[in-house]
């Protein structure tokens, strides 16, 4: 009797329970319908699903992992430095910045960061695992260090300086965590796979948005920021002042807010493809890396950007470079891989002519800003006009062309290298260079040595990288947040990489014999 009765209660109790559950999911989904937008609620509710199957797999990092990689390419945000300082008074102020960062905003990388970086430290608080910092860290956080100072010292917006110093210190702390979670060769394989669905859907988008003739005046993601004046600068990035107003070229930008910034992903990830092209074995797999291949050489041909074509060619040659000479390829597949990329060169000669010689306005453009910046950076040669103060410190110079009768937009150099060097100086332009040169000399000593599959990695991350390096000399190819959080995740790669197999070394059979004999000996 008495058993039954406390079954009888534990039922009741655990229907009372989901009774007022559902009440209250239905209650939060009430107010959230009616206090957020549709899209964000059910971006909400989406993220939530995804949380599910963390719990039922096995290996739940290597799906946090993809779904971090598989997030970067969507720019989807939400400011959260508006109650501080509006986005438009900043933008009337001082123009967009090269970051294109008027607040701190929140992305989805950024959210799925979050969720991996409290399960990582809630590890760490246990001692289940061990945090691992390499000595190359220690430039970037001297980088940090002397941008801080500059920005609080120099910068006529600090509230501009401060908003993109901690966006660079959340990209350090990707960095960080990719370079202590990235164990495992199913990590690597994982974060290869998410990279290649990232071209796809970016590639797919911009060969798509072409087909319908959709250009730079849209963005997929502009339903999501309304239609406020202050939403409306959400959606402005700093190269709108490069097209001239009624241009014939219809440049397509697929879900990256300006096709510059596509150009940028397209070199990073298309580079990764080809090495896997190159190496494949089975007729299935490279017909799959060649449709790929093809639909990213298509997807950078249709954003019309020069420099994005000029740095993949870049890209591709220092990988072939870099393939050969680390012997991930034969001399046979060499000789077959430079024929073919010379063919191909050589029929695409007229296209890339017509590439070439779209928007010439903007050639002169370009260089009226190169100038500006650089008399700005003389103002300042040392500690720098301030992070994120590129466009603020030429303001003035742009105030005397609107009154000589031009119609300009605010804007620093189209060259990733001078806005760096005007915004930290001197100082700062070697601090920032130097971790980044660093990280490069690591990757190509470690593929020498490195295996097979994560050599091939290794030299999908060094032909990306030499792409985004050459578009930088005639872009900010780093003005967008996708582009940054690649670059720090091929950043932490590197590193990843590296402490993997030291690791490996240290447990090897010969290092413990070794440490056996040592400990007998003493």
């Amino acid at each position: 009797m008495n058993a039954g009765t406390a079954t009888n209660a534990r039922f009741l109790t655990a229907g009372l329970g989901v009774v007022v559950g559902g009440l209250v999911v239905a209650l939060v989904t009430v107010i959230a319908m009616s206090a957020l937008k549709p899209a964000f609620f059910l971006f909400a509710v989406g993220g939530i699903a995804l949380m599910v199957p963390s719990l039922i797999l096995r290996d739940a990092k290597s799906y946090w992992l993809f779904l971090l990689v598989l997030s970067i390419p969507f720019d989807i945000y939400k400011r959260t430095t508006t109650w501080l300082v509006s986005p438009a008074i900043l933008y009337d102020l001082y123009g967009m910045p090269a970051s294109n960062t008027l607040s701190l905003d929140l992305y989805i990388t950024d959210l799925v960061l979050f969720a991996m970086v409290l399960s990582w430290m809630a590890r760490l608080c246990l001692r289940r695992e061990r945090f691992y910092f390499p000595k190359v860290g220690y430039i970037y956080l001297l980088y940090l260090a002397w941008a801080l100072i500059g920005a609080l010292l120099t910068a006529k917006s600090p509230a501009l300086a401060i908003i993109e110093w901690c966006r660079q210190l959340l990209y350090f702390l990707s960095f960080l965590y990719v370079l202590n979670n990235v164990v495992t060769r199913m990590h690597l394989r994982t974060v290869t796979w998410a990279l290649l669905l990232g071209l796809l859907i970016g590639a797919a988008s911009v060969t798509g948005f072409f087909a319908l003739g959709i250009g730079t005046d849209t963005s997929v993601f502009s339903s999501l920021y309304g239609t406020s004046t202050q939403a409306g600068v959400q959606t402005l990035t700093l190269y709108e002042g490069f097209d001239a107003p009624g241009s014939s070229t219809k440049r397509s930008t697929g879900i990256f807010p300006h096709p510059a910034l596509a150009a940028s992903f397209l070199g990073l990830t298309v580079p990764m493809v080809l090495v896997l092209l190159v190496v494949a074995r089975h007729h299935r797999d490279r017909l799959l890396y060649g449709a790929i291949f093809l639909l990213g050489l298509a997807a950078m041909f249709l954003t019309f950007s020069r420099a994005g074509l000029v740095g993949l060619t870049m890209g591709i040659l220092v990988l072939i470079a870099v393939a050969a000479w680390s012997r991930l390829i034969s001399r046979r597949a060499f000789a077959m891989t430079v024929g073919v990329f010379a063919t191909a060169a050589v029929v695409s000669a007229p296209m890339v002519y017509v590439l070439l010689e779209a928007r010439p306005q903007s050639v002169s453009r370009r260089f009226e800003l190169i100038e500006m910046t650089f008399n700005a950076y003389l103002t300042q040669p040392i500690l720098g006009v301030g992070l994120n103060n590129s466009s603020a410190a030429i303001k003035d110079a742009e105030v005397i062309l609107r009154d000589k009768g031009r119609e300009v937009a605010p804007q620093p150099a189209p060259i990733h290298y001078l806005m760096v060097l005007a915004e930290t100086g001197a100082v700062g332009f070697i601090l920032f260079f130097g971790f980044f040169w660093r990280v490069i000399a690591m990757a190509l000593r470690e593929i020498k040595i490195a295996d097979a599959e994560t050599k091939l990695l290794l030299v999908g991350i060094i032909g990306g990288l030499a792409s985004l390096a050459t578009q930088n000399f005639a872009d900010v190819a780093l003005g967008g947040h996708a582009i940054n959080a690649l670059l720090w995740l091929y950043t932490g790669l590197v590193i990843a990489i590296v402490r993997r197999r030291e690791t490996q070394d240290l447990r090897s059979p010969v290092a413990l014999a070794l440490g056996l004999r040592n400990a007998g000996s003493r």
